[in-house]
């Protein structure tokens, strides 16, 4: 996901849903993802941790068939991988979710599991 450095994360979140259904009104999201603080911030101004959380919270709390991850966690501490476990379970259990990653936090609510060196030919 590309968003504009120029745009506050509000403004980022009001352009987004412009186009997309959320799961949970927009004011909840910014709740949940503890992202009140930094409303008015650029994003260009924001921590590569905070960045991500923005992108994620996005995906996670946009109303779509499906769901695709690429580390998801990345630039996380614990209670941010946790916070994303938590969403992942409340929002997304019952829906296709797939995620690549090498981080077993990221994809512990998987049922299924693809594992590419599995795959590899020598």
């Amino acid at each position: 996901m590309y968003l504009l450095d120029d745009f506050t994360v509000e403004e980022l979140f009001h352009l987004h849903f412009q186009f997309k259904k959320p799961v949970i009104p927009i004011k909840q999201q910014w709740q949940l993802g503890a992202l009140d603080p930094f409303l008015h911030k650029k994003y260009s101004n924001l921590s590569s941790g905070l960045k991500n959380k923005v992108k994620l919270s996005l995906a996670l709390f946009t109303d779509t068939p499906a769901l695709l991850l690429d580390e998801p966690c990345t630039n996380f501490d614990d209670t941010n991988s946790a916070w994303y476990n938590e969403m992942i379970m409340k929002h997304w259990l019952h829906k296709l979710v797939i995620v690549a990653s090498n981080q077993e936090i990221e994809y512990l609510f998987c049922k299924e599991k693809i594992l590419l060196q599995d795959f590899k030919t020598e």
